[in-house]
């Protein structure tokens, strides 16, 4: 390429800050590099990869285990959790009407994002074979209270594990349960499996 050509050569976009790793001390959002016009992109590709990641357990093969259901569940949506974090952050306490206006249409496509998998027979369906089951080892017992409730309750659990909250399965051997207050909505009226105690 002649040198001419180099200079009328478009100048490649930097990368999104939102999809790429973040080299800041303890991982935290680099708010300096974010633009409002990273959002709708980065949306784009979390809204698309936790649909992936929701297909996968949903047409898996194999029979439901705590691994490739539960556990899936939680581990699936990283990057909309991450980006959605950023976003609404800045929507609450550093807002602008480019952000306001992005959050018209992230509110619409957020909720025909989450309102099929909330709908969904099938991942109803593999929770509602593990409650039966009900095979689990000491991890797996701390949420297993959870699969024993009503078809209304066992759909708000579904709701707490999908929206990401910290599930147990995260939680170290021996590990008490109740002392995680980011457990607060996925405990309410259980009992721990360590302790005990009434949650």
């Amino acid at each position: 390429m002649s040198e001419t050509e180099e200079m009328m050569a478009p100048a490649q976009a930097p990368p999104n800050p939102l999809l790429r790793p973040w080299q800041t001390p303890f991982e935290t959002p680099p708010f300096a590099e974010i633009a409002p016009e990273h959002f709708l992109p980065a949306f784009e590709q979390a809204f698309a990869d936790h649909a992936a990641e929701i297909a996968a357990i949903e047409h898996d093969p194999s029979a439901p285990d705590f691994a490739n259901t539960i556990t899936a569940l939680e581990r699936s949506g990283k990057l909309l959790s991450k980006v959605s974090a950023v976003f609404y952050d800045l929507v609450s306490a550093h807002s602008n009407p480019a952000l306001l206006e992005i959050d018209k249409e992230v509110s619409l496509r957020m909720a025909r994002h989450w309102n099929p998998i909330m709908m969904n027979a099938v991942l109803f369906g593999r929770i509602a074979l593990l409650r039966e089951n009900r095979v689990w080892g000491p991890r797996e017992r701390l949420i297993g209270p959870a699969l024993t409730l009503s078809p209304l309750m066992l759909g708000l659990k579904l709701f707490a594990i999908l929206a990401g909250s910290a599930l147990v399965a995260a939680v170290g051997e021996g590990s008490c349960f109740c002392a995680c207050p980011t457990l607060s909505f996925l405990r309410v009226g259980l009992s721990c499996g360590e302790c005990g105690s009434t949650v």
